[in-house]
């Protein structure tokens, strides 16, 4: 599946909006990040993250988020992994429907 073409709704933008705040919370707990620079990560969030449209946009906001505030890796890592999983269910799917056409035209 091409990811340039993998629509994120605003529903995903929210989920996605939740999680990095969830890390930037962790981060400051652990110290990983000063608010200062949480506040400065934030807004980079807040101007960028409602422009993402597929999901190759969103690796390139992320890559460059962790650039700044390395705090942000685990989301960045959790998100790419989830597309991950997503696109090999999706070839399962594939599969599965490719040989349940044979099957069913045999």
């Amino acid at each position: 599946m091409d990811p340039n073409v993998i629509n994120i709704g605003p529903e995903r933008i929210k989920e996605i909006y939740n999680i990095l705040a969830d890390a930037m919370i962790d981060g400051i707990e652990k110290i990983e990040i000063s608010e200062e620079e949480s506040k400065k990560s934030a807004e980079y969030i807040v101007q960028n993250l409602d422009s993402v449209r597929t999901q190759t946009e969103l690796i390139t906001f992320l890559e460059q988020l962790c650039k700044s505030w390395p705090t942000y890796n685990n989301c960045y890592h959790k998100l790419l992994n989830e597309q991950k999983a997503f696109e090999d269910k999706k070839k399962i799917q594939e599969v599965e429907s490719s040989i349940n056409n044979i099957t069913n035209n045999s």
